[in-house]
C-alpha cells in the first residue's frame, strides 16, 4: 500500500494529537487523588505561646498539605477524648496549676484514610515583674518612690518554674528582656533576672516584656509591665518654729495666717536624684517676683503687718535631667 505525503502528514499529525490529549487527561486523573506529604509535621500553634497556670489555652492545626474541610480531628488531654469532627482544627482548654504537665494530642483521619498525629506537653509556668523607681521620696512618706520623665528603675522578674515537683532556682534559667519589643542583650542571659532602665522619651510609655526559660527551653513563662512615666511634684510644708516642719498637712490651694513671718519648706517627690540637695535648683518667687533665694526653704516676712494676699511659687529642676522638673505656687493670705 502507498501512502502520499500528504496522508502520512495528517497520520501523523493525527497521532501527536491523540497522545497530547490521553497524557492532559492522565495529568488531571492524577490531581483528583488526595496528596499528602507525610513527612511534614501536623504543627500545632498555642495561643498564648506560653500558658499559665489554671489559664484558657487554645491549640490550632496549622498543616497546609491538608483539607482541613474533609479531615477528621481528635483532640484529647492526658489520654482522654475531648473533641472530635470534621473540620475542627481549634480546641480549647484550661491548664492547671504550676508544673502539673498537660499531654495534648490531636490526630488527623485524611479522606483517603491516612491518619497524622501530634502530641505536645505543656507545662504551665508564671513569672511576676515588679519594679523599684530610683527617685527620690522625703522621709516619713508612706508610699512607694514612682517612675517619673527620663527616670531610673530597677525590675526584678520573680519567675515561678516548677520541674518534677520542685521550683527552679531564679538563678539557673534564662532571661530574654525586650523593651517596645526591641531585645536588650545587655541585659537577657543566663541568671539575668534583674533588669535596669533608664527612661527615654518624656511622657511616653514603654513596654517591657520578660521571657524567662529553663536551659533546655522546654518550659518557659512570660510577662510584659507597662511603664507610664509621670510628671516629678513638689509638696510644701510649712516649717514652724516650735514643731518643726509639718508634713501632716500640706500647704495646697491657700493659706491664712495672723503671724509676720512665715517659713516654708519645698520636698521634691519622684526626682531622679538620692536626696533633695543633689543635682536639684530651686527658684522660688512672689507675686511673679524672683526671689534670691536657691534652696529648699524659704521665709516671707510681712515688715509692716499689712493685710493682704501674697502668691509664692518654687519651680524645682533636675540639671542632669532636662525633662524632670515641676512648679507649684499657694496665696497666703495675711489677716491682723
Amino acid at each position: 500500500m502507498k501512502f502520499h505525503k500528504g496522508t502520512y502528514l495528517f497520520s501523523l499529525i493525527l497521532l501527536v494529537l491523540c497522545t497530547f490529549v490521553f497524557a492532559s487527561q492522565a495529568s488531571a486523573q492524577s490531581l483528583d487523588l488526595p496528596s499528602i506529604d507525610m513527612g511534614m509535621p501536623l504543627n500545632i500553634e498555642i495561643i498564648p505561646e506560653t500558658p499559665g497556670p489554671n489559664s484558657t489555652v487554645t491549640a490550632v492545626v496549622k498543616y497546609s498539605g491538608i483539607d482541613s474541610d474533609r479531615t477528621t480531628f481528635s483532640w484529647s488531654i492526658n489520654g482522654t477524648l475531648k473533641k472530635s469532627g470534621v473540620g475542627e482544627v481549634s480546641f480549647s482548654f484550661k491548664t492547671g496549676d504550676v508544673g502539673k504537665s498537660v499531654s495534648l494530642k490531636v490526630s488527623a483521619k485524611t479522606p483517603n484514610g491516612q491518619i497524622i498525629e501530634k502530641i505536645i506537653t505543656i507545662i504551665p509556668s508564671s513569672v511576676d515583674l515588679v519594679y523599684e523607681a530610683q527617685s527620690y521620696i522625703p522621709p516619713f512618706y508612706k508610699g512607694k518612690p514612682l517612675f517619673s520623665n527620663q527616670g531610673v528603675l530597677r525590675i526584678i522578674a520573680i519567675p515561678n518554674i516548677v520541674v518534677n515537683g520542685k521550683a527552679v532556682d531564679s538563678k539557673k534559667l534564662v532571661y530574654t528582656w525586650k523593651s517596645d519589643g526591641q531585645i536588650l542583650s545587655d541585659s537577657s542571659g543566663y541568671g539575668k533576672n534583674v533588669m535596669i532602665f533608664n527612661g527615654g522619651v518624656p511622657w511616653k510609655s514603654t513596654e517591657i516584656t520578660v521571657m524567662v526559660q529553663t536551659i533546655d527551653q522546654k518550659i518557659s513563662a512570660e510577662n510584659t509591665l507597662i511603664l507610664n512615666p509621670i510628671q516629678p511634684k513638689i509638696v510644701v510644708y510649712e516649717d514652724n518654729p516650735v514643731y518643726g516642719i509639718l508634713f501632716n498637712k500640706a500647704i495646697l490651694d491657700g493659706f491664712t495666717t495672723s503671724k509676720t513671718e512665715l517659713s516654708f519648706v519645698a520636698e521634691p517627690y519622684f526626682f531622679s536624684t538620692q536626696n533633695s540637695g543633689l543635682n536639684l535648683s530651686y527658684s522660688w518667687r512672689m507675686n511673679d517676683q524672683s526671689l534670691s533665694i536657691s534652696k529648699k526653704s524659704v521665709t516671707i516676712t510681712n515688715k509692716n503687718n499689712l493685710s493682704g494676699m501674697a502668691e509664692v511659687g518654687i519651680k524645682i529642676t533636675n540639671s542632669s535631667k532636662i525633662f524632670q522638673y515641676a512648679q507649684t505656687s499657694s496665696a497666703i493670705e495675711f489677716v491682723k
